[in-house]
């Protein structure tokens, strides 16, 4: 499990990486390779964090993940109503709140509901 985390971490950095050395929406190649793993690269990372998240390395590199994944997803298209943007808001916005959808009295905040907190606000102002 720990080599498939660090799987999701190199390719969310090196789609960063990628897209700021070529800072191009016609570049071909990156957009296929951001487009052919976004979903599954978020579904993985919100399952990580939500799983883990008591430890506060996993919360930690998973948020650093979802920040590369927006600069990349930014870079590569910048559209009004852009999905993938949608998307990362969306996952962030589930990680923020202790229990998704359940009405429980006995909820509390935990420390990586306030980071994904953090982290989704950090996003808005750099990149929207």
């Amino acid at each position: 499990s720990w080599m498939a985390f660090k799987c999701i971490l190199s390719m969310a950095t090196s789609l960063k990486l990628l897209s700021s050395e070529r800072a191009s929406a016609e570049d071909t190649t990156i957009a296929e390779i951001l487009s052919g793993s976004f979903v599954s690269t978020i579904t993985l990372l919100q399952h990580y964090i939500k799983r883990m998240n008591g430890s506060h390395v996993v919360v930690s590199r998973t948020l650093t993940a979802y920040e590369e994944l927006a600069y990349a997803s930014m870079v590569m298209e910048d559209k009004p109503g852009n999905l993938r943007r949608q998307a990362i808001l969306t996952s962030l916005c589930k990680l923020c709140l202790p229990k998704w959808g359940k009405k429980r009295a006995n909820c509390q905040l935990k420390e990586s509901n306030i980071d994904a907190l953090w982290t989704m606000l950090w996003l808005v102002h750099s990149h929207f």
